[in-house]
């Protein structure tokens, strides 16, 4: 039961991560359909920019409040798929 609020936190996180990454690719979708149309995407570049930098923040909190194992787990696979 100690683990509770922690895993209460994760779900929240996880949620918000997930609206984030909705965020990134709808702003991704407005700057191709803005370039393909020849229209200035500066604006929106900036948009997709601040999308970004939030899942970022969003990712390192999880990564921070889950202990390292997502980030462990990906340099494990990571270094398997290598070599």
């Amino acid at each position: 039961m100690r683990h509770q609020p922690r895993l209460h936190a994760l779900a929240d996180l996880d949620a918000r991560i997930a609206k984030a990454e909705t965020e990134v690719a709808r702003w991704a979708r407005v700057v191709e359909r803005m370039s393909a149309a020849g229209e200035p995407t500066r604006t929106a570049r900036t948009f997709l920019r601040v999308a970004r930098d939030d899942l970022r923040r969003l990712d390192e909190a999880r990564n921070a409040l889950s202990g390292g194992e997502d980030d462990h787990r990906t340099r494990c696979a990571s270094a398997s798929f290598q070599g």
